[in-house]
């Protein structure tokens, strides 16, 4: 679906300086209005018929009140820029045909541009029927509100010129062309949107700022409606179904669709003076220039400011603040930035920025840390399997890789650890119907570091508390703690009637004697989840908890602040979950979570120093322990040529 201007004739004459459109549509019109000109209006209106892109940038207007206040005229021409023109040229390739996806920046016109094909075939098609919704009825269509949909398209067709003006009626939420007997209806967002009807084209505009239920409704009311679902927003976050639309699309589960980006950067309104540094041009624009020339603080310009005929670099004050972090900036976007209150606002409305478009409860630059200091390949993956009374017969690498290890085993053939190894495991427990993982996490004890990880989106709680026993007993009788709510009162009984006694039970962490019932399990509430994942969050801020998965750490991104010291994974509220088996809803935090509750709990392992200690207790490579010893070693040695 590439784009080129030469492959619409008539557009290709048309002028795109703004000063230049308007005297080229002012010169046509009286052209037209002539006795003489009279006679191309046929010529012309084929031409529109023919070319949408001729049409729109000729006789299309848009609107904006904001240039009111700067003494212009808040009716301007619609004349799009580039990406404009491939976003126009690939929702009519689109129409009927797959659904496509428009993940934008605010305000570069992507509602506008989403409606003109729609408005271009109600004009010059018969029998057509479009569909549009949006986040709220009002926003679909309410008298008087230049923000809904149905005034937008009712404001083009009135700036038409006569010949082109359609004879249409508008009933509450429908237009219907009079003459070629096409509509376009609209519908608020729920559940039975356009569901009894036949669309060629339906429009979710703001999809990802739908209701997370009402998302998933009309997903699944639109998918028999059309062929063509057309969603366009600016990112929320990842617990909505734009996210999970988008996901799979780029992942290949939905081979037809499409994804298009329009991003502030190449909105010529916004770009003006568009600059980075060495390490963002290296990213956005690889092999562009001799890189070694240019350091990741050196200030590399993208664009210029055009002037007339002329293009000239824009001019910045001696003292401007150029900020190298690695991103696409301008001016205009480090004005923005500073008028936005938290730089969520900015990853939301701006940058495109799924997983920063949300309060997160993780810093980034920990997750950062995190994945290029402690991330590894596993050093084995595969499915313990176990006899009738709980020992292990092998490690099979051969079936589904339920487990990753980081670890060397006594034998490759069973994986089974050292005998000297003091392990916790920790279980979140999901109902094993395939919409989320269950999950294990165990860590060393006496090192804080994760040495195993197990998730499986289908094993029941039942199946899973038996299987989590003989993990614990494979693991040197390791300590169990599991979230005891929901289907972990399954997962607990089980553990309880296999005999298991080295679990957690129910302590008073709020009073200083810490008094221990004979409650097992742990009880999850909001309060506690806070506690329980802020003293995680805590830990790895501060390397105390070693972490080799990239997808438990990945996972972290996904938790969200609410309002009044709650924390909640972004999916959390979805009523439906169409993504199937596999899908993240951050099982593998809350184990690690809990995993390092049950370390901090249990008391390190008291070992001989020295030769002595080595020779008890070998200190894994990537641990914590391992990282103080070298530093330790270093200074030593630094202290040892200083000395001497």
């Amino acid at each position: 679906m590439s784009f080129s201007r030469s492959d619409y004739r008539f557009y290709d004459g048309v002028p795109k300086d703004v000063v230049a459109n308007v005297k080229y549509r002012e010169r046509l019109m009286r052209e037209l209005q002539s006795p003489s000109g009279r006679s191309e209006i046929p010529k012309i209106k084929a031409a529109c018929a023919a070319d949408p892109l001729f049409f729109v940038n000729t006789f299309a207007w848009t609107y904006d009140p904001r240039l009111g206040d700067q003494g212009k005229n808040p009716v301007v021409p619609f004349v799009t820029f580039d990406v404009q023109d491939e976003l126009i040229h690939n929702v009519f390739e689109c129409l009927g045909k797959c659904d496509m996806l428009i993940e934008k920046s605010r305000d570069v016109g992507a509602s506008w541009c989403c409606l003109m094909p729609m408005c271009h075939q109600f004009l010059f098609e018969s029998n057509q029927q479009f569909g549009l919704a949006s986040d709220t009825a009002e926003h679909v269509d309410k008298t008087g509100s230049k923000d809904s949909l149905f005034w937008k398209i009712e404001f083009m067709f009135r700036l038409l010129p006569w010949f082109l003006r359609p004879k249409y009626l508008h009933n509450e939420r429908m237009l219907l062309n009079e003459v070629n007997d096409s509509s376009i209806l609209g519908s608020a967002a729920s559940g039975n949107a356009f569901r009894s009807g036949r669309h060629r084209a339906v429009l979710l505009d703001e999809f990802a700022s739908f209701i997370r239920s009402d998302g998933y409704d009309i997903l699944a009311a639109t998918a028999d409606v059309t062929n063509s679902r057309i969603f366009n927003s600016t990112p929320k976050g990842t617990g909505n179904a734009f996210f999970d639309v988008r996901e799979k699309i780029s992942k290949g589960f939905s081979a037809d669709g499409k994804i298009l980006q329009i991003h502030w950067s190449e909105d010529t309104r916004k770009n003006a003076g568009l600059y980075t540094n060495g390490k963002g041009y290296r990213q956005f624009y690889p092999g562009a220039m001799d890189h070694h020339l240019y350091t990741d603080d050196s200030v590399v310009f993208l664009k210029h400011t055009p002037n007339g005929r002329e293009v000239q670099e824009m001019q910045f004050d001696s003292d401007y603040q150029f900020l190298t972090d690695g991103k696409l900036r301008s001016p205009w976007y480090d004005r923005e930035c500073r008028r936005r209150a938290h730089p969520m606002l900015v990853a939301q409305e701006l940058d495109i920025d799924y997983h920063n478009s949300s309060f997160r409860f993780f810093d980034e630059g920990v997750i950062q840390n995190v994945l290029s200091t402690q991330k590894r390949e596993p050093l084995a993956l595969g499915t313990f399997t176990f006899h009738d009374d709980d020992s292990v017969i092998a490690f099979d690498r051969e079936s589904k890789p339920h487990w990753q290890l980081w670890y060397h085993g006594v034998d490759n053939e069973t994986m089974r650890p050292l005998e000297y190894m003091r392990c916790a495991i920790a279980a979140d427990i999901s109902a094993g119907t395939g919409a989320s993982n269950s999950c294990l996490s165990v860590v060393d004890v006496d090192t804080g570091e994760k040495i195993a990880e197990y998730a499986n989106p289908s094993i029941s709680p039942e199946n899973f508390g038996r299987y989590a026993v003989q993990v614990a007993r494979l693991f040197n009788e390791a300590f169990l703690i599991w979230e005891n709510n929901g289907p972990g009162r399954n997962f607990g009984q089980k553990v309880l009637d296999a005999g298991y006694g080295k679990i957690y039970r129910l302590r008073d962490d709020v009073s200083i004697k810490h008094k221990t019932s004979d409650i097992p399990g742990w009880p999850s509430s909001p309060e506690k989840k806070f506690a329980l994942l802020s003293n995680y969050r805590d830990a790895l801020a501060h390397g105390l908890f070693t972490n080799p998965s990239e997808a438990a750490i990945l996972e972290c991104r996904e938790y969200i602040n609410l309002p009044g010291d709650k924390v909640v994974h972004s999916a959390a509220n979805n009523s439906l979950d169409p993504t199937g088996a596999g899908k993240s809803h951050g099982d593998r935090v809350i184990a690690d979570a809990l995993a390092w509750k049950a370390v901090t709990g249990l008391k390190p392992q008291r070992l001989p120093k020295g030769d002595a200690q080595m020779k008890a207790r070998p200190v894994p490579q990537h641990s914590m322990k391992s990282r103080i010893m070298r530093r330790e070693e270093a200074e030593k040695r630094t202290e040892f040529r200083v000395w001497s």
